[in-house]
Parts: C-alpha cells; structure tokens; sequence
C-alpha cells in the first residue's frame, strides 16, 4: 500500500511540474509548408510523379525495353540472313552460269 501511495504522490508530482508551462505554439513557416504540401499533393505532377514512382510501372518499362531490343536483334538476324541468301544464290548463280548461254547449247542447231 505503501508503494502504491509514493508512486501517486512521484505521478502527481511530475504532472503538476508541467502546470507552470506555457502552450506549446508551431512555427508559422512550418503551418504554410505543410499548407502548400497539402495544396501541391493534388496537383498533376504529383499525381504523375506518384504513379511513375511505383514498382509495376517501372517492370512494365524494363519489361517493354526488353522486349523492344528482342524483336530489332531478332529483325536484324533476318535481314542479315536473308542478304546472305540473296549473296549465296547470286554466288551459285555466276558459278554455273545458268544464264541464256546454257539455252543456245542445248538448241539444236538450224
């Protein structure tokens, strides 16, 4: 009982070292800033900013990237292969000569 009483007496003691105290008062430059944060988090660039900011947007950016850089290597290649068809049958083509001269050989002559 003894220990309950002394510990009332340090709780009141405490509380009423407080009463002397004047009221704690913001500082008006802090009040306005947080005014036109609150003005400013409505604004388009926010909202913007805000949704830019998050984690699926930006997968879906690296997503896109990657995605993008496949299809031009994979259109390259096929160009690429492609040309050097073009290039072999060219090659193949003035090897054996398959022009009109092979024609007239075969002709019977008149």
């Amino acid at each position: 009982m003894n220990k309950d009483s002394n510990m009332q007496q340090w709780v009141d003691g405490a509380l009423e070292s407080i009463d002397g105290l004047p009221r704690a008062q913001a500082n008006p430059f802090l009040f306005t800033r947080i005014q036109e944060r609150l003005r400013q988090r409505n604004s388009p660039w926010e909202k913007v900013a805000s949704f830019v900011a998050r984690p699926a947007f930006a997968v879906a950016i690296v997503v896109a990237f990657l995605s993008v850089n496949l299809y031009v290597a994979n259109r390259q290649k096929e160009e690429r292969l492609a040309r050097e068809k073009q290039t072999n049958e060219q090659m193949f083509a003035a090897e054996y000569n398959t022009g009109s001269s092979l024609q007239n050989e075969l002709l019977p002559n008149r």
